[in-house]
Formats: structure tokens, sequence, C-alpha cells
């Protein structure tokens, strides 16, 4: 027999416990998103600076504009995942959240660089605003992949993501594709010269290895220090 006003408290704790699920994964996207952006072009900038002499501005404000703008609409689905809650109790561990964020943040950031390396001497990219655009596309690139691994704390194909949460991405993906290959439409087209198929093939491969099989199993690694479910 079920007790008059007590037959909600299980779904309420359910959604409850989706709900940190939800914002557990929104963190930790933004860590690494702060890591892929504002550290590595710092760092992409200093090291040019300090050892190459000539300072490499790996993108622009259209590239950064373009990115918030459009990453936005993946960021946003997040609320509405499929996000399934913990079996047991919640609570928050916020040095052990900042420490996995952090630390799938610093893979990122070396994982941009070995970018870098693939466009300086692999292809040997000299114009600054193709550049951008191999920059742009792999930023966006690495944005959109990185909820599908934070959002589960275990191997990222355990749940299926949010129905929002793929079309959002499958058509920022198309977007960017579009851009990267015939460049930014408008009198600031300029700013974004197109890149070759070679180029863009390459950033989506790199982008879906290093996403789904090193950022992912770092997860799992740097989980084993209590942030596991």
């Amino acid at each position: 027999m079920t007790v008059e006003g007590l037959a909600g408290i299980v779904e309420l704790v359910r959604i409850g416990r989706s709900t940190f699920q939800r914002i557990v994964t929104w963190i930790l996207n933004k860590i690494v998103k702060t890591f892929e952006i504002a550290v590595f072009v710092t760092l992409a900038f200093l090291i040019s600076s300090l050892f190459w002499h000539n300072p490499i501005y790996a993108v622009s404000a259209l590239d950064v504009t373009l990115f918030l703008f459009l990453i936005d609409f993946v960021t946003i689905s997040l609320s509405t995942d499929n996000a399934k809650g913990s079996p047991t109790p919640e609570k928050w561990d916020v040095p052990k959240l900042v420490k996995l964020g952090v630390g799938l943040g610093i893979f990122t950031v070396a994982e941009m660089f070995g970018l870098l390396f693939l466009a300086l001497d692999y292809f040997h990219i000299s114009n600054i605003h193709v550049l951008h655009t191999y920059y742009f596309t792999a930023m966006m690139y690495m944005g959109i992949l990185t909820p599908f691994i934070v959002r589960e704390r275990g191997p990222f194909w355990i749940s299926r993501p949010g129905k929002w949460l793929i079309l959002s991405s499958i058509i920022d993906l198309a977007v960017v594709a579009f851009i990267a290959l015939t460049g930014f439409p408008g009198p600031w087209g300029h700013l974004l010269t197109p890149i070759t198929w070679q180029e863009f093939t390459t950033i989506t491969l790199y982008c879906l290895l290093v996403n789904f099989i090193i950022n992912d199993n770092a997860k799992l690694m740097l989980g084993k220090l209590g942030m596991s479910r």
C-alpha cells in the first residue's frame, strides 16, 4: 500500500540524481573547454615567442566568437541529456571533480599541440588565415565530442546520449565542415580561408581518435581517484 504523500518521492529522487549527473557533465565540459581555448592559445603564443621567435596566434577573435556561438547549442542540449542517476546517494566532492576536469584538460592541451605539430611540420601551413580555419575546426570538433566523453563516469558507450545532444552535435559538425571547406561567407570570409580535404579529414580522424580512445581511457584512469559513480 502506498502511503499518501510519499508516492512521488522515488521519482523525485531519480530526477534529482539525473540532474546531478547533468550538472557534473556541464562542469567537466566547462573545465576542459577552458583548457582547450584559453590555456592552449596562451601556451602556444608563449612557447612560439620564446623558442621560435615567431608568435603564433592559433585563433582569431572571429574564431572564438563563432566557437562560443555554435558550441552553445551543444552545451544547452546537455540539460536534456539522457543522464542516468546513481543507484546510491550522491555527494559533492569538488576537489576530485576539479582533478578530473584539469586532468582531462591537460590531455586536451597536449592533443592540441599535436595538431599544431601536424599543421606546421606536416602540412606546412604558413598562411595565418588557413591556420585559423584549421584550429577553428579542431576547437569545434574537440568541443563537440568532449560532452560525449564526460557525460559518463564509465566508458562513453554505457548509455545513449539524449536526442537533442545528438542532433545539435550533428548540425554543428556539418556547419563547421562547410565553413572549413568553403570558407566563412560574407565580408569576413578572408579571415577563415578554406583548408584542404586532407587537412579536414586529418583533423576529424584525429579528434575522434583522441577523444573516444585516449581521453575516454584517461577519464577512467583519473576516475579511480574517486570520481566513480
